[in-house]
């Protein structure tokens, strides 16, 4: 039996996460949680609201530990995951579940994330964002980069 996995991404609205899932997996073979997701109406259309962020982050984290909880081989955070309070509930349910861990950065600068993001960050938001990114722990699994710029 493959040991169970779970990706954590970390990346800047924009930066092409949810891209690096669609080219990367088999989305009918994952569990995908995103704090994203919580704004999208019956018809796919995203509908972001600030003053609910939160709640859109316990429903991520929700779907995240059920999907554990019930044995999924492969689950993937979707989240921009930019400081280690965002990230360590992840690695912790991980590890409650004996999960592998797979921290995957997606490098993009802010700027051409910037210009990318669909759902209306603005762009001084996603400079503050690259400002303030924090490096995890060196006892944290080591993250591994991968280029998104284009």
């Amino acid at each position: 039996m493959t040991q169970r996995k779970l990706t954590l991404l970390r990346g800047l609205p924009g930066s092409g996460k949810s891209r690096y899932v669609r080219e990367n997996y088999d989305l009918s073979k994952v569990v995908v949680c995103s704090a994203d997701d919580y704004f999208l109406d019956t018809t796919g259309e995203y509908n972001f609201v600030p003053t609910l962020i939160g709640e859109a982050h316990v429903a991520c984290f929700t779907k995240a530990l059920r999907a554990c909880a019930q044995g999924e081989q492969d689950v993937i955070i979707d989240n921009t995951n930019t400081h280690m309070f965002e990230a360590a509930p992840y690695l912790m349910l991980a590890n409650t579940f004996d999960m592998n861990i797979d921290i995957v950065r997606i490098m993009c600068p802010a700027s051409v994330a910037a210009e990318r993001n669909i759902h209306g960050v603005p762009a001084s938001a996603i400079v503050g964002m690259e400002e303030g990114w924090e490096t995890f722990p060196p006892f944290w699994p080591a993250e591994r980069c991968v280029n998104m710029n284009s």
